[in-house]
């Protein structure tokens, strides 16, 4: 990880980096619960199909991550990602509440598990993210899917923040942090 230890660094670093908008995303950490107090906790094998949009992170393991379109709300977004992604819907998102002030307005409010933000390469995210828990014996799809993810592999949470502690580079860089911050609540010790 990288940290600033002053403005001067941080704004030679903004001087480095060229001009790009903020993307919002999505993100969804899928897990079930598999036994009393056993769960487990579902990345995909990441499949870049635009090298000129992300160039660092094919091949790796993430959670489910979606680009809202315009005039979506993040809930679509993370139900949408979810059944485009892993070809599979489920049950249901996370409770979302729907406000106006009656002057044309549509504001969405929901409780998200953390938000990320990736302030470099290989673009500039910035992610709502939740975490979904699906029915015990909810699987992937990819066969029905968009061909962004081509495997699933489900971890136990101690094997899981392991793995993101000997070995980041094999996590989606974005991903990483909310997969580890779920893999803790899960399994304290």
């Amino acid at each position: 990880m990288m940290y600033y230890t002053s403005t001067t660094q941080k704004e030679k670093r903004r001087a480095e980096m060229p001009e790009k908008q903020i993307i919002p995303v999505v993100i969804a950490v899928l897990y079930k619960e598999v036994g009393p107090g056993n769960f487990l906790i579902m990345t995909q094998l990441r499949r870049v199909l635009n090298p000129a949009y992300d160039s660092l992170y094919d091949g790796t393991w993430e959670a489910m991550g979606e680009t809202l379109k315009p005039g979506e709300d993040h809930i679509s977004a993370l139900l949408r990602g979810i059944e485009e992604e892993c070809g599979q819907k489920v049950p249901e998102g996370p409770p979302a509440v729907r406000h106006t002030t009656g002057k044309g307005d549509i504001i969405v409010s929901s409780l998200p598990f953390c938000v990320v933000q990736s302030i470099a390469a290989p673009q500039l995210w910035f992610a709502v993210c939740y975490k979904v828990q699906v029915l015990n014996d909810w699987e992937p799809d990819f066969s029905k899917a968009d061909g962004e993810a081509t495997e699933a592999c489900w971890w136990k949470p101690d094997a899981l923040k392991r793995a993101i502690e000997e070995s980041p580079a094999r996590f989606m860089g974005l991903h990483m942090p909310v997969l580890y911050k779920l893999a803790e609540e899960l399994d304290p010790e």
